[in-house]
């Protein structure tokens, strides 16, 4: 009797390392991957992977459910300041993960990203787009974006405010559009309305990811703009 308790409880151990080899090796490990994965894609900082569920589907190369935590990341240079990946039913490549020690996305049954992107990151991406206007600042109110800064025309400096919306354009592409130009001169010469809409005419093409998307929503809210991305599945 004492025998069959000790093999019974033997065997419930075994079972329950088995059952939990998973959680200890694997997901640790595909965490790892994917993390330097995502953090190559978007070029990010910083990268937290939760893998709820896990167990030896990985091993098949498939995942659930992931959730992925983005913090000061880029896409096509525009700037993401924080974004969330939440994934479901996603695949990858095992055997290149095991041989290569290389993450390969192979597709989802969902992927969806929510990005967030600040007032000050904006001031900085426009700062690097159009260098020529001095002391540039983005603000985000109003379901608009201004921007405010000095440019010179003809030898004079003139100090502008610039109102626009963000459009989406061509499924992935985002658009800044000028609405309005406020000068604190009374008159705006047809030089620097034309220097204006030529230096703001900004667009850049979210897809860059190892999977087609497109842009299912873009608006200018809270001190900022929200973004929500989608795989487009084929």
């Amino acid at each position: 009797m004492y025998r069959r308790l000790l093999w019974g409880a033997a065997l419930l151990l075994l079972i329950s390392l088995i059952a939990c080899l998973p959680r200890l090796l694997f997901v640790p490990w595909i965490s790892q991957e994917l993390e330097e994965f995502v953090a190559s894609e978007l070029r990010a900082e910083s990268i937290a992977v939760d893998l709820p569920g896990s167990g030896w589907a990985l091993l098949l190369g498939y995942i659930p459910k992931v959730e992925v935590q983005i913090g000061q990341g880029d896409v096509s240079g525009f700037p993401v300041t924080e974004a969330h990946l939440s994934a479901e039913g996603l695949r990858f490549h095992p055997w290149a993960l095991f041989r290569e020690q290389e993450f390969y996305y192979g597709g989802a049954q969902f992927l969806q990203i929510s990005a967030r992107v600040t007032a000050e990151s904006l001031s900085e991406y426009f700062r690097e787009q159009v260098p020529e206007v001095g002391n540039l600042v983005a603000e985000a109110e109003g379901g608009q974006l201004r921007i405010g800064g000095t440019v010179e025309v003809l030898g004079v400096l003139w100090n502008i405010g610039l109102s626009g919306t963000i459009q989406v354009k061509d499924r992935s592409v985002l658009a800044f559009v000028p609405v309005a130009l406020q000068l604190e001169q009374a008159f705006a010469p047809p030089a620097l309305v034309e220097l204006l809409q030529e230096y703001f005419r900004i667009e850049v093409d979210l897809d860059r990811f190892p999977f087609p998307i497109r842009i299912v929503r873009a608006e200018v809210e809270g001190g900022g703009i929200t973004l929500v991305v989608e795989e487009v599945l084929e």
